[in-house]
């Protein structure tokens, strides 16, 4: 299985600086991390971006906010992927690589060790 137990003070659902979205529902996050929803309110498509699978960060987001093991998400997102014919959401294993990766692409979402640092905002799950 995975890591250590990780709480909300030491993770934190995160998207880049340019995307306007302050707090979202908890069935609305679920859906933007399991690509049921694909946009955000301003029409930007959502870039999804995981934390690598074993990780502190993937075991908060699938207990928290997913409500299922990593291992379930991760081979629902490979299943899904290969059905529309895009390709799987990226993975980035560090804080760096996720910052070098966001400066390429718009409207970043995923999940971020606190303090998350610049280039990123908090978003509040109701």
């Amino acid at each position: 299985m995975c890591c250590s137990t990780a709480s909300a003070q030491e993770h934190a659902v995160v998207v880049s600086a340019d995307v306007q979205l302050e707090s979202v529902a908890k069935t609305e996050a679920r859906k933007l991390f399991t690509g049921q929803s694909s946009t955000w309110s301003d029409g930007r498509t959502v870039n999804l971006v995981l934390p690598p699978l074993e990780s502190d960060a993937m075991a908060w987001l699938s207990s928290e906010v997913l409500g299922l093991p990593p291992e379930i998400y991760y081979r629902y997102l490979l299943e899904r992927a290969y059905r529309v014919g895009k390709p799987p959401p990226k993975i980035s294993s560090s804080v760096d690589e996720l910052r070098a990766l966001s400066g390429t692409e718009q409207a970043v979402l995923t999940v971020l060790p606190s303090p998350i640092g610049e280039g990123f905002r908090v978003v509040r799950i109701n």
